[in-house]
């Protein structure tokens, strides 16, 4: 059924032409975040290499990330949305931190109160003729209507909340791939504010022709005639693809079954 509704959502956008649209007015956006489950005192890196150590014993601060990536491949550069005091302006740990990171410090927006944020980046973009994809959460709703159609874009495309993570390039792949990254190669004494400017440095790093292959890919974009059939065999896994694609596949499952794996530990604790 979740695959039914996904390939339903995937086939009505390449009927009605979202995809024939100019690809560089084509963004998926949404929201990751920097949260780290049960405190582990372990975080997990690749397979083969050494176990990275989170050694901070309370995780205090989780950061909310925006992303925005394009059709074409290219991103918006992501935006923290933080309450810790060490990440506000002028503090001398975001100065240091965005210095030995190369991440700009107009990049984290400071907010301490409760409230809807988002207002604070997409009002610094032009969204005029863009079609935009995102789910159906209530942070792109603050004032009740769409804060994309607000600001002029041609079309929104809200994802069926089912299937969405499989959907998303940014959930699915874009912000997977970075905090991947991130993970690997933490400090083992990184404080909260370190991690999120970490994350942000490797999420500014994903290389375009890995963003535009993660629409490619989800979107079916590469299918001369999408079927629910080939949508199956693309969740799955296909002997046909391409090594690359098959790589993906593999990567994203490895993904999935660590993530399943995680749930059912923190549901024995």
């Amino acid at each position: 059924m979740c695959a039914q509704e996904g390939y339903d959502y995937i086939l009505g956008l390449h009927n009605s032409g979202f995809f024939l649209h100019d690809p560089n007015l084509i963004w998926s956006v949404d929201f990751t975040s920097t949260a780290i489950k049960k405190q582990r005192y372990h975080t997990y890196g690749p397979k083969g290499g050494k176990q990275q150590k989170y050694t901070q014993h309370e995780h205090t601060y989780t950061d909310n990330i925006w992303t925005a990536c394009g059709l074409d491949g290219s991103i918006i550069l992501p935006h923290a949305f933080s309450h810790n005091p060490a990440l506000k302006p002028g503090a001398p740990a975001l100065s240091f931190l965005c210095q030995q990171y190369d991440v700009s410090p107009d990049n984290i927006v400071y907010c301490p109160d409760a409230g809807n944020w988002v207002y604070n980046v997409v009002k610094n973009y032009s969204w005029e003729d863009c079609y935009v994809v995102h789910d159906d959460g209530s942070s792109w709703k603050p004032k009740g209507e769409d804060i994309f159609t607000e600001y002029k874009a041609a079309r929104v495309s809200t994802m069926p909340s089912n299937p969405h993570g499989m959907i998303s390039p940014n959930d699915c792949n874009y912000h997977s791939v970075a905090k991947e990254a991130e993970r690997a190669s933490r400090p083992d004494d990184a404080t909260d504010a370190e991690i999120t400017i970490r994350t942000l440095h490797y999420l500014g790093n994903v290389s375009v022709d890995a963003i535009r292959s993660f629409w490619h890919q989800n979107f079916m974009l590469d299918v001369k005639k999408p079927t629910l059939a080939a949508y199956v065999d693309m969740l799955r896994g296909s002997n046909n693809f391409k090594p690359e694609r098959q790589q993906v596949h593999r990567d994203c499952m490895d993904a999935y079954e660590e993530f399943v794996a995680h749930d059912a530990e923190d549901a024995s604790e």
